[in-house]
C-alpha cells in the first residue's frame, strides 16, 4: 500500500497523519478485576492514572484492507501492508504505532478507506500457531493449549472495525492523532479454582493439588462473520475429536489452607508463605481451555489433607447442577469451581464446586456434592 508509506495526506489537518491503533479497548468479557496467569486484563502502571485496558507490554497482530467506498467484501477489497503484521506499544506517542522495515511510520493513504481486524497475542506464530483472516473474519488452524499452564495465553479477536479514514482520528499532539479503536473478544474459556470451608469445621484443611483430567487440547477456530457492512460473527471452535487430543492439566500443586471465606486458589497460593513448601505456591494457574463439550470423563481432581489424612475427590463435571447440568463450556467465559468443604450430621468430608464468574461473561453458579 503505497500511500501508506508516503506523505500525501493533507487532512485533516496540513500535517501527515501516522496510522496508529488506540490503547485497545477490551470487551466487557474480557474486563479483569485480578491478575492471574495467561489472562489478559486491565493494568494501571505505577506513576500514572492512566488505566490501560491491554497491557503495554502485550502485542498484537493487524489485518487491513483498502477501498475507495465503503467496504463490501473484505476479499474484493485491495490488500495493504497489514497483513498479520506485529503491532508493539510505542512508548514516545504512547500509543501502539507501528513501524516500517526503514524505521519510518506508515500513513494514511489519501481519498481512500481502511478497514481492519486483530488478534492477540502477536506470538502466536511464534507458538506455531497461524492465524489468517478473511471473508468471514479471524480463522486458526489447530490450535492447541499447552500442557503446562505457565505456558497458556488468553487468545484475543478484534470484531471488525471498517470504513476508517484519516478523518476520523483526533489530533492528540506532539505530531500524533488518535489510533483506529481495537476491540477485543475472548475466544476461549477460562478455568478458575477458589476455595472455602465452612466456619464449623475445626480441623485444618489443606489443599494439595487441583487436576483437570481428559479436557479437549486442540481445535480451530471460525470467527465466522456473518455481515461483513454491519459487524455480526458467531464465533465457534471445531473440536477435535481425537482421543490422543485428551490430556490433564494441573492448576496447582502445594499447600493452602481452606479460609472461612471464599477465596481464590491464586490469591491463597500467591500470599500464603508456607515453610518446608516442596514448591512455590504462587505456581498456581487459571486454565485456559478450548470451550468444549463436556464428556463423562472429563474430570476435576482434588488432593486435599484434614489434618494429617490424605484424601482425594474426583467430580464428574457434566453432572451438575443437578436441575440443570452445566454439560459445555462457552468461549468468553470465566468458570469459577469453588471446592467448598463441610461436615455435617448426614455427610461427612464434603467438597462442593460452583463455578460462577468474575470479569468475564456470567456463568452461573453451580454446586456440586461429592
Amino acid at each position: 500500500l503505497a500511500g501508506c508509506v508516503k506523505n500525501e495526506v493533507e487532512s485533516p489537518a496540513t500535517k501527515d497523519v501516522k496510522i496508529g491503533f488506540a490503547t485497545p479497548v477490551l470487551n466487557s468479557n474480557v474486563d479483569t478485576k485480578a491478575s492471574v496467569y495467561g489472562e489478559i486484563g486491565s493494568h494501571t502502571y505505577s506513576g500514572t492514572n492512566v488505566n490501560y485496558s491491554y497491557p503495554r507490554e502485550e502485542s498484537f497482530r493487524i489485518f487491513a484492507v483498502e477501498h475507495s467506498g465503503a467496504l463490501t467484501s473484505w476479499v474484493d477489497a485491495t490488500p495493504t501492508a497489514f497483513n498479520n503484521t506485529a503491532i508493539s506499544y510505542n512508548g514516545s506517542l504512547d500509543a501502539w504505532a507501528p513501524m516500517t522495515a526503514a524505521g519510518g511510520f506508515y500513513y494514511w493513504p489519501d481519498n481512500k478507506m481502511l478497514s481492519f481486524a486483530a488478534v492477540s497475542p502477536a506470538e502466536l506464530d511464534i507458538t506455531g500457531v497461524a492465524a489468517t483472516y478473511g471473508a468471514t473474519g479471524t480463522k486458526i488452524e489447530n490450535f492447541v493449549v499447552a500442557d503446562d499452564p505457565a505456558e497458556q495465553y488468553d487468545l484475543l479477536f478484534s470484531k471488525r472495525e471498517v470504513n476508517k479514514t484519516s478523518a476520523d482520528m483526533v489530533d492528540m499532539g506532539a505530531d500524533y492523532y488518535s489510533g483506529v479503536p481495537i476491540t477485543f473478544q475472548h475466544a476461549l474459556s477460562s478455568i478458575h479454582f477458589s476455595l472455602k470451608k465452612d466456619a464449623s469445621v475445626t480441623e485444618t484443611v489443606t489443599l494439595v493439588g487441583i487436576t483437570l483430567k481428559n479436557a479437549v487440547n486442540k481445535a480451530t477456530f471460525n470467527e465466522n462473520i456473518t455481515n461483513e457492512t454491519a459487524y455480526a460473527s458467531s464465533p465457534a471452535w471445531t473440536v477435535s475429536t481425537d482421543a490422543a487430543d485428551k490430556h490433564n492439566y494441573t492448576s496447582f500443586s502445594g499447600s493452602v489452607e481452606f479460609p472461612i471465606n471464599p477465596r481464590y486458589v491464586s490469591d491463597l497460593a500467591a500470599s500464603d508463605d508456607v515453610e518446608g513448601a516442596e514448591k512455590d505456591n504462587d505456581e498456581s494457574h487459571a486454565l485456559l481451555m478450548i470451550p468444549q463439550a463436556l464428556g463423562n470423563d472429563v474430570v476435576v481432581e482434588v488432593d486435599y489433607k484434614v489434618g494429617d489424612e490424605v484424601k482425594t475427590r474426583s467430580v464428574q463435571l457434566n453432572q451438575y447442577p443437578a436441575n440443570a447440568p452445566i454439560t459445555s463450556w462457552a468461549g468468553g467465559t470465566r468458570y469459577t469451581y469453588r471446592l467448598y468443604y463441610s461436615k455435617d450430621a448426614q455427610m461427612d468430608d464434603i467438597i462442593y464446586f460452583a463455578p460462577s464468574t468474575e470479569g468475564w461473561t456470567e456463568g452461573g453458579i453451580i454446586e456440586v456434592i461429592l
